[in-house]
């Protein structure tokens, strides 16, 4: 019996028991239920032992386990000293550390505040948990690690305009908001050492880089190589919106497979086993210094999958790699499969990377160029698997995204190389970094100049009816049909195992989808998509 068949039962029962928990989702579930699995598990091994095939019932059952188990692990249960008690929108005093990286807007900061006690009728009363400050002051500044006293109102978050925000919190662990009139850093840090001096980084290449560029240069290059996104104005960012390119200031998988392919060209002397060790460490690094957002940590699993197998010189089925890395997320964290769009919609553009590419490869077979015909290909695949989901979930779809994406997505390689190199530069030798931004620059200002001129074409982006669960799953099934008639129509198409280097597409990279404008207040998801 082939171990892909093994793999592919037992990862297929894991994910379909996750899927069907988000309407049964427990703390803990009854013990009759345990006894059963048990059962059942006993009776088929032992006709496992005469029956072959009833080996793959058993693998069957220890992944419905095992998706219980992680259900029952990620859901979230207060107690009396839980810091969301307190959030029943009265003014009081919080005492706690900052536990991430702050997240600086033009008018806002936000804290990801893990609580330690609550100053409640002159009382301090000591508490568990996260929540989340909103400093709309933004003085004076606190770092990732320190101590914190702020005072403000508690409550709990709530969705907005049909976006669940309450639930997008509670996939970070936190349960309640914080709206401050004053905050005070304290002199105590609790922070990770690692997690700092990586923060501390970011931070200079982001101080350094508005040293060599102006706005919004400086900020779209930002988002290239830190993935930070404030300081792009509001009405550039409607235009990254509408043209389907909000991806590129986005991190994804493009930039892990761009440090793959410079470590792999700098270390060519090293056998190709010892190589990824190096290659992975490079990437877990990158993971944390850019935030490990859903679509990061996705593509990092994969490339450092991906790794493994090319070092063990094993052939990489691409399918098992996708399935091998949505159980690792979400035994991690089991509600993005419910609550997360961008989870749910980068997965979506790989399986279209993966599915639907190949089978356009005779509709773009007649474009000479190959890193043309690769970037248009993917970007097409991606959209086509994506499209029924963004109508589903948020209403709009940007119908020049193709042209958009073959037109400045082959500028973000060079851009980021550039701009690494700009800014090592100007640490050894200002003058040095500032004559290559000037290259930098002239590539960025070029990318904003066609996004500026698709965004201001009619129906560029355009608003549609949300559609409905029942409509959107037809969509699929026709999908799924039209797929297997043509691999039947041509049976030597294959499943392109990872996207080909010379795309610029890899990794599984999607679109970003556009918030409401009320949203903006509020910290994002993040790049939910990058194609």
């Amino acid at each position: 019996m082939r171990r892909s068949l093994l793999s592919t039962v037992f990862l297929l029962a894991f994910l379909a028991t996750v899927f069907g928990l988000q309407w049964w989702e427990r703390s803990t579930y009854p013990p009759w239920l345990w006894m059963t699995l048990t059962a059942c598990g006993g009776v088929s091994v032992v006709m496992g032992c005469v029956v072959r095939p009833a080996f793959l019932v058993t693998l069957a059952i220890v992944g419905v386990s095992i998706g219980f188990g992680v259900v029952a692990r990620g859901t979230h249960v207060d107690s009396e000293r839980s810091v969301e008690r307190f959030a029943t929108g009265r003014t009081l005093i919080v005492h706690g550390f900052v536990a991430d990286e702050p997240d600086r807007r033009e008018n806002v900061t936000f804290y990801d505040v893990r609580a330690d006690a609550v100053l409640v009728d002159n009382e301090w009363r000591s508490v568990t948990g996260m929540l989340l400050v909103r400093d709309a002051k933004g003085w004076p500044q606190a770092t990732y690690g320190q101590e914190i006293t702020a005072l403000g109102t508690m409550e709990p978050p709530k969705p907005i305009n049909g976006f669940r925000y309450d639930r997008y919190l509670g996939l970070r662990g936190i349960h309640a908001i914080l709206r401050t009139s004053e905050l005070l850093p304290g002199e105590r840090n609790d922070g990770n050492a690692l997690l700092a001096s990586l923060y501390r980084l970011k931070g200079a290449w982001e101080r350094r880089i508005d040293r060599l560029l102006p706005e919004p240069q400086s900020a779209l290059l930002a988002g290239l190589l830190t993935g930070t996104r404030r300081g792009i104005p509001e009405d550039l960012t409607d235009a990254f919106n509408a043209t389907g390119l909000t991806h590129i200031v986005a991190i994804s998988g493009t930039n892990i497979t761009i440090i793959v392919s410079l470590l792999g060209s700098a270390l060519f002397w090293v056998p190709r086993r010892w190589r990824v060790v190096p290659t992975a460490a490079a990437i877990a690094c990158f993971t944390l210094l850019v935030g490990a957002s859903a679509s990061v940590v996705r593509a990092a699993i994969m490339g450092s999958l991906a790794l493994l197998a090319t070092g063990i010189e094993r052939k990489t089925d691409g399918r098992l790699l996708v399935l091998w890395t949505l159980f690792a997320m979400l035994c991690w964290r089991p509600a993005q499969l419910w609550d997360d769009a961008g989870f749910q919609l980068s997965y979506l553009a790989l399986v279209g990377l993966m599915e639907v590419s190949p089978l356009l490869d005779p509709l773009f077979a007649r474009i000479p160029w190959p890193t043309l015909r690769e970037t248009l290909q993917m970007t097409l695949s991606a959209q086509i698997a994506t499209t029924p989901w963004i109508a589903h979930l948020f209403g709009r779809i940007s119908l020049i995204a193709p042209v958009s994406n073959l037109l400045v997505v082959p500028l973000v390689p060079l851009a980021m190389a550039l701009g690494a190199a700009s800014v090592a530069l100007s640490w050894l030798w200002f003058p040095a970094g500032l004559l290559v931004a000037y290259g930098t620059w002239g590539i960025l200002e070029l990318a904003i100049r066609i996004v500026w001129l698709l965004a201001a074409l009619p129906y560029a982006s355009v608003t549609v009816s949300e559609l409905s669960t029942p409509v959107t799953a037809v969509a699929y099934v026709l999908l799924i049909l039209v797929i297997v008639f043509l691999r039947r129509r041509s049976p030597s198409v294959q499943p392109h195992l990872l996207p080909r280097p010379a795309g610029n597409l890899p990794l599984g990279d999607g679109l970003t989808v556009v918030e409401p404008e009320d949203r903006r207040d509020h910290p994002r998801p993040g790049p939910q998509l990058a194609v």
